[in-house]
């Protein structure tokens, strides 16, 4: 399981989960129920020594669901790293966890899965956050804590929620962008659809890719992945011919992209993106 998906795992088996009126019964997500911004989120993280500037049991939660989420999945000292927060962190607060991200260039205005989300009132004012777990071309999708089932940004709402918004949302701020480590991806059959496609060798796959239709700038690639390719006039990505036909190795790009590529037995290799669901970008 990548590190993306571990986080988001545990985030989401917190749905559901209501803050309490006292200290009693904070891991049961419904008993207790109240409005005193009791949680179990903010007694664990206040059991870690340097971890927060102070105590925050009783205060706001939402920032607090989400470093809760990074420590189950990760323990203190990578989900520190990830969050890009300092011991004695302010990072219970919205706005100082969003600087955190600014001042490592790791806070982006475009979101991928597993990013942290920051939300703005009318004001501009940082009030809100949450993960992401999903995107499409219209909208994001979030967990949150401290919120409800109410559409729009709800701030101190009480409760984790599984919520959408749309990519141009108002109140959307940006989003905090961890340093996942970058996972290969063994590509099978069940992990593309067949349009588009030829079924070859047991995967789905273009068989001849157009560059027109790839739209992958040899300028856009990573580094390590720009030095093992060429570019053509165009600017596009190529590698050399090569008699044997496979799938190479994947890996998420720093947009959310996946780049790949195929080597074939009479034509050059082109990088390829596909999206989440194997389809590729045109």
């Amino acid at each position: 399981m990548s590190e993306k998906d571990k986080v988001i795992l545990i985030a989401k088996e917190q749905e559901g989960y209501l803050e309490k009126k006292s200290n009693k019964d904070l891991d049961d997500k419904l008993k207790n129920a109240g409005s005193n911004n009791y949680t179990k989120f903010a007694r664990d993280l206040d059991n870690i020594p340097n971890f927060y500037n102070g105590k925050k049991q009783g205060y706001a939660w939402c920032d607090v669901f989400v470093d809760w989420c990074f420590v189950q999945a990760f323990g203190v000292d990578r989900a520190k790293e990830l969050l890009c927060q300092p011991d004695n962190s302010c990072g219970a607060g919205v706005g100082y966890s969003c600087d955190y991200y600014k001042k490592k260039g790791q806070f982006y205005t475009e979101p991928q899965v597993a990013d942290q989300i920051f939300f703005k009132n009318s004001q501009g004012t940082r009030t809100h956050t949450g993960i992401v777990y999903k995107v499409d071309s219209n909208y994001v999708y979030t967990i949150e804590g401290n919120t409800s089932s109410e559409s729009g940004v709800i701030a101190n709402g009480g409760c984790v929620r599984c919520k959408k918004y749309a990519l141009n949302y108002k109140y959307i701020y940006g989003y905090g962008r961890p340093k996942y480590k970058v996972e290969e991806t063994k590509i099978t059959s069940k992990d593309f659809k067949p349009k588009d496609y030829t079924f070859i060798k047991s995967k789905y796959m273009r068989r001849t890719p157009v560059v027109a239709d790839n739209k992958i700038k040899y300028k856009d690639l990573a580094l390590a992945t720009r030095n093992k390719c060429n570019k053509d006039a165009l600017g596009y990505a190529k590698t050399k011919i090569n008699s044997v036909f496979y799938l190479s190795k994947f890996q998420d790009d720093y947009k959310g992209n996946v780049w790949g590529m195929y080597k074939g037995k009479y034509s050059n290799v082109w990088f390829c993106v596909y999206d989440s669901t194997g389809y590729q970008v045109k």
